[in-house]
């Protein structure tokens, strides 16, 4: 548990700092755009991985609880919403910390949760929520998505069902200092996630 832990904020700390190569828009290169996005998709699949993990029966409480604040540290901010797949197939919205809260204690006897097919669906481009709501920052933002597997088992009732999540991925350009050296870099956030659902049986 606690090599997973370092291995995991390990790749918060390589993946929340990238160094800019060059500015997103039309003369950015093909090469700066794969690995700003390829950056982008591996925050997705650590979120992913927190949740496997959170939702792991065999986890204790004192280690979900850090493991939740952990993943908390991936979003742009504490209010972002979550879509979640009920068990009667609507969707219900709740704060990301609440989600996890409540994946942590769900009452089946075993949960796996499996990930896969994760993407860029939109390119990055100017933020206008993000700008307006920190003036004189520079942040843009774009969707990746992710295929996830939930089943869940308690007894003889098993519940699964596969979805389709969308998370908006803002990136800032921010200035840092390294060894009293002066550097731009790409910070990584994630947003929102909305929810399609495939199938639930």
């Amino acid at each position: 548990m606690r090599q997973l832990l370092r291995n995991v904020l390990g790749l918060l700390l390589l993946y929340s700092f990238i160094p800019l190569n060059a500015q997103i828009n039309r003369s950015l290169s093909e090469n700066d755009k794969r690995v700003l996005e390829d950056q982008a998709q591996a925050k997705v699949m650590s979120f992913q991985k927190f949740c496997a993990s959170i939702g792991n029966k065999s986890i204790n409480k004192t280690e979900k609880s850090q493991l939740i604040r952990t993943a908390l540290q991936l979003f742009s901010d504490e209010n972002r919403i979550i879509q979640v797949s009920n068990l009667n197939g609507t969707v219900s919205k709740k704060k990301v910390s609440v989600y996890l809260e409540r994946l942590s204690m769900l009452g089946y006897q075993r949960i796996q949760i499996d990930s896969y097919d994760c993407r860029i669906a939109k390119h990055f481009e100017l933020s206008k929520e993000m700008n307006e709501k920190y003036p004189g920052e520079e942040w843009y933002e774009g969707i990746a998505t992710v295929i996830q597997r939930f089943r869940g088992e308690r007894g003889d009732f098993v519940y699964e069902d596969l979805v389709e999540r969308r998370f908006k991925v803002y990136v800032q350009k921010k200035e840092v200092f390294e060894r009293g050296k002066k550097s731009e870099r790409w910070i990584i956030r994630l947003g929102d996630i909305s929810v399609t659902t495939l199938s639930n049986t």
